[in-house]
């Protein structure tokens, strides 16, 4: 059996808020959203997630300011940006802890 994982998704769109909660959900993992990255922050104060998945630009708290609050957990959840930014700031996310980075379309 596969372990279930804790995943927080973070975007300011609804829809891809939506859609990935949805394609987690329906593989039986646990998903919790948020619409921006200080609206996430609060949220990881309270609970301890596996994994996230966080677009990089979002008004109210960016991706890189939400990854810089996360690697100052313990323990540390694999962190991802889906976003449909391209070019050097894939770099630069992944220098900054980043486990890997998906380009959205």
């Amino acid at each position: 059996m596969n372990k279930k994982l804790r995943i927080l998704i973070v975007d300011d769109d609804k829809d891809i808020l939506k859609f990935n909660s949805e394609g987690f959900e329906s593989q039986g993992h646990h998903v919790t959203v948020a619409s921006s990255g200080n609206v996430a922050i609060e949220i990881l104060k309270e609970k301890a997630f596996d994994v996230i998945v966080s677009d990089l630009k979002m008004t109210n708290g960016d991706g890189l300011s939400l990854l810089s609050y996360v690697n100052t957990l313990n323990p540390l959840p694999a962190f991802f940006f889906a976003s449909g930014e391209v070019g050097l700031i894939v770099d630069k996310c992944i220098e900054a802890g980043a486990i890997g980075f998906f380009q959205a379309f």
